[in-house]
């Protein structure tokens, strides 16, 4: 064997032993909770001994928790192409399609996973959500039929879909006995949850108070309930309630991006402590990097809101608030060329959105 080809078939014997090590390191950085540095783990195992589905979808995951669906999505869509026939890529792809707000893209991706097969329950409840958060009612209560009998968000979802396609004899039979419940925490969340979403806050608001009774430790109840408030315009008594919120989960990410994103609409000075929390401990959500500039623009003019909008935007391009106001930022700061770049940009996210409204009237 001449010189050469035994010293590369050396290197690619040392590189096949050395890659589980890495892959199991860069694994391990992330069950730790180490985004960033299980980042940087697989993409240094990438450019080392190439690509695999197993790496792809890990690196995939990683980039979802930090919220850079976009990225995300990519390499759940390579880990795809080199292995078609693994359904767990279909569930989270549209999972990460769900999580950055675009349902199509999360509906196409739960149903190829279905018609691949074999049988999931699991992507079956995630396409009868998106269909029902689509407002594709009737398609959503026959796939939560398909899981029928199911559990409480299973009859929930049944029941909200009929209610929707003004079936109210079909929904009462979905939700059957948990009608007459009224000793679960978890049973009243959901119930809200369903008010809440039909706009019938009063009955919304009375569930969230039983089931803060039953369980005052109960998670996002006190977000619910201040969600109600705001909605009806009882700011004092919403804030009251997200400040409960975070008493309850003072390192949420949640709490502390809505508490402060409320006070930093009202004007009030404790609004961007929480907001700058929200950021650290979301770094790529582009709604609160948005909230957050917004508020140090109007406050100081400083240039950190050209970085922190250039951050919003780049987590999410079709944000058209946060490019409105980069745009404003820009004009203002004198950089002509990348203001007329982003009014451009808001345009022709403004010109889609209102064809995406003509063909819903046109039935298209």
């Amino acid at each position: 064997m001449p010189r050469q080809a035994a010293v590369a078939l050396f290197c690619a014997v040392v590189a096949a032993a050395q890659a589980p090590e890495a892959f199991n390191h860069a694994r391990k950085l992330q069950q730790d909770g180490h985004l960033a540095d299980a980042e940087r783990a697989y993409r240094a195992y990438l450019k080392s001994y190439g690509a695999t589905p197993e790496v792809l979808a890990n690196l995939g995951a990683v980039l979802v928790q930090q919220e850079r669906f976009s990225e995300a999505i990519a390499h759940y869509k390579q880990a795809i192409v080199l292995a078609p026939k693994m359904n767990p890529l279909r569930l989270n792809l549209g999972l990460a399609y769900l999580k950055s707000g675009d349902r199509a893209g999360a509906l196409a991706e739960f149903s190829a996973g279905l018609r691949q097969g074999p049988p999931n329950r699991q992507l079956r409840q995630l396409r009868a959500l998106t269909l029902l958060e689509l407002e594709r009612f009737e398609e959503a209560a026959i796939e939560y039929a398909k899981l029928m009998p199911g559990d409480v968000s299973v009859r929930l979802g049944l029941a909200t879909a009929y209610t929707r396609l003004g079936k109210e004899p079909e929904a009462q039979k979905a939700l059957g006995a948990l009608l007459d419940r009224r000793d679960s925490a978890e049973v009243e969340m959901l119930r809200g949850q369903a008010m809440f979403a039909e706009n019938r806050f009063d009955e919304a608001r009375a569930a969230f108070q039983l089931a803060a009774r039953l369980n005052p430790k109960l998670e996002t109840v006190h977000f619910h309930l201040g969600a109600i408030y705001w909605k009806q315009q009882q700011t004092a008594e919403a804030l009251e309630e997200w400040r409960l919120e975070l008493e309850a989960q003072p390192e949420g990410f949640q709490p502390n991006y809505t508490l402060g994103a409320a006070l930093a609409l009202a004007g009030r000075p404790d609004a961007e402590p929480l907001l700058r929390k929200a950021v650290a401990l979301k770094p790529h959500s582009a709604q609160a990097l948005y909230q957050l500039a917004k508020l140090v623009w109007q406050r100081s003019k400083s240039e950190e809101a050209v970085s922190l909008l250039e951050r919003s935007v780049a987590s999410q391009a079709k944000y058209r608030e946060a490019r409105y106001l980069l745009a404003s930022v820009y004009q203002a700061l004198g950089r002509k060329a990348d203001a007329a770049r982003e009014f451009a940009a808001v345009r022709a996210i403004s010109e889609r959105e209102l064809q995406r409204t003509r063909d819903i009237f046109e039935g298209r």
